[in-house]
């Protein structure tokens, strides 16, 4: 490895020690929300049936997710992802996708 880009990792891998020892306030932090399966299925009107028709999961998925005894993973929560910030394309999609 040269010498310069080890210096540079030896000085990142410090500057990380030292944020997580509380020395050092990070630059950035980045806060990740879990998709909330039971506010958007209120915002939408749905029931947990509906919701869990939608998102092609069971009913007692849904109700896990909502009582937070399971969180989703994968794709199920990129799924929950796009719904939430795009909510009319999924539903539309559901919808499509039972008429037939």
């Amino acid at each position: 490895m040269e010498d310069t880009l080890f210096a540079q990792l030896l000085e990142s891998l410090e500057e990380g020690a030292d944020i997580l020892e509380g020395r050092t306030q990070p630059a950035r932090v980045t806060v990740i929300e879990e998709p909330d399966v039971l506010a958007f299925r209120k915002r939408h009107n749905l029931t947990r049936e509906e919701t869990a028709q939608v998102l092609c999961v069971s009913t007692r998925t849904i109700e896990s997710w909502e009582q937070r005894r399971r969180e989703p993973s994968g794709a199920a929560k990129m799924l929950l992802e796009v719904a939430q910030q795009f909510p009319e394309a999924v539903l539309t999609t559901a919808r499509l996708r039972n008429q037939h």
